[in-house]
């Protein structure tokens, strides 16, 4: 029977299923686990509240459980729970720390300040900044971060530190801002998706034009140059927004911005998985006017959802979407947004429904195309060293258009516990 004391790496996370809003990181790590062929090598420890929720999830805090064949310890915060939660993890003696932050107060920084005490041991510490070192992240709270990445440098706390980025463009940023990052890996985001394209519900055709934009509900996702683009356009539409706001004042700019639309814009708060896939299939259109992403989970969703993306050059994915019956949007502006738009709802439905069995063909040929293998796997098995890149330290200002690799090759749910 697998023992908690059996534990090679050791990963901090803010958030963790069943939390849902805990956006890609959370969604990451756990397709990292879903993949591992020795899940019970893995430790997780994260916060037991859903990100901006009060009361805890269904889950038993402040002890080592199991979910999906991994350990996971859901700390019920407080500075004595913090604490304990450090001392816990700290026996388990781990041959890699792994953090899903840079700039995270208790899930990494916290972590960082006491591999430099000792707690870790001769523990590598592993970093994934998961798109907090892109310019456009970096341009959010900057002081702070700036500072923050000022005194880590002059400190040394980030010296011996092994980082992994999602694609080589963030390896590209991650050695721009930190020139003395003695390794960078760079593996494909995993994440729990279906094998197959699903399919799309019929819907009738005399009804307006279905757009939808799922994620958080944050000034990076610019949503307002959805809503701003959408009140120039001249064809019948209904938005879908589905997501939880992380900043108050931005969300009511937003309801201000979507009172001029009507009831043509409606609001949904948070959703499950199963409700995200459900919305997804049910758009004609999926719109994401992000700063710029990492990776992207729910492009990959939408794509999954048979549902052609609307997006601009800022993930990985834009060859993906072309080829999947989307648009790159070339200007980060209303009126580009407004323009494409306006022309994607002014074709015919039979023109729709081709760029959705696009999106289709485009995922599964993604899928075939990919590396499934966990970088947990790659760590375990000290094969890490095939995935290090030497990025060029300049500032990436060129399309990304390079495959995305390494999803998981199982259903949207889960498998369990293995």
């Amino acid at each position: 029977m697998a023992d908690v004391h059996d534990v090679e790496i050791l990963c901090f996370v803010a958030h963790y299923p069943p939390a849902v809003l805990g956006g890609g990181p959370a969604r990451t790590l756990e397709g990292m686990v879903d993949a591992c062929a020795t899940p019970a090598k893995v430790a997780i420890v994260t916060a037991d509240r859903d990100h901006g929720a009060d009361s805890p999830l269904p889950v038993e805090s402040n002890a080592w459980l199991t979910r999906a064949g991994a350990w996971t310890w859901y700390s019920s915060g407080g500075l004595l729970q913090v604490a304990r939660t450090m001392r816990e993890a700290a026996r388990l003696k781990p041959r890699y720390v792994y953090l899903n932050s840079v700039f995270h107060p208790v899930f990494a920084i916290l972590p960082i300040l006491l591999k430099r005490l000792g707690a870790w041991g001769a523990a590598e510490l592993v970093i994934a900044p998961r798109g907090e070192l892109d310019p456009g992240a970096l341009r959010l709270k900057t002081p702070k971060k700036r500072t923050y990445l000022a005194v880590a440098r002059r400190l040394g706390f980030f010296s011996r530190a092994t980082w992994h980025a999602s694609t080589d463009t963030e390896a590209t940023f991650v050695a721009a801002e930190l020139r003395s990052a003695r390794r960078i890996l760079v593996k494909e985001n995993e994440t729990v998706l279906p094998r197959q394209a699903l399919p799309r519900p019929a819907r009738p055709r005399s009804q307006p034009r279905s757009l939808v934009y799922v994620g958080r509900i944050s000034p990076k996702k610019q949503l307002e140059l959805l809503l701003e683009g959408l009140a120039r356009v001249r064809r019948d539409f209904r938005l879908e927004i589905v997501g939880a706001a992380d900043d108050a004042a931005y969300l009511r700019r937003l309801q201000a911005l979507a009172s001029g639309l009507g009831d043509r814009v409606r609001w949904h708060g948070p959703a499950s998985r199963e409700e995200v896939f459900e919305r997804l299939t049910e758009a004609d259109i999926a719109c994401f006017p992000t700063a710029g992403e990492n990776f992207g989970h729910v492009v990959a969703e939408a794509l999954a959802s048979s549902c052609p993306v609307v997006i601009m050059d800022v993930t990985p994915w834009t060859a993906h979407v072309l080829r999947g019956g989307g648009e790159i949007v070339e200007e980060s502006t209303a009126q580009a947004w407004g323009e494409t738009l306006d022309r994607m709802l002014a074709e015919p439905v039979a023109a729709l429904e081709a760029r959705g069995r696009a999106a289709s063909a485009a995922y599964e040929s993604w899928r075939c195309s990919v590396d499934g293998r966990s970088l947990f796997d790659y760590l375990l098995q000290d094969q890490h060293g095939a995935l290090v890149t030497s990025p060029v330290t300049s500032p990436v200002t060129s399309p990304v258009t390079s495959p995305v690799t390494s999803p998981v090759t199982s259903p949207v749910t889960s498998r369990g516990p293995r």
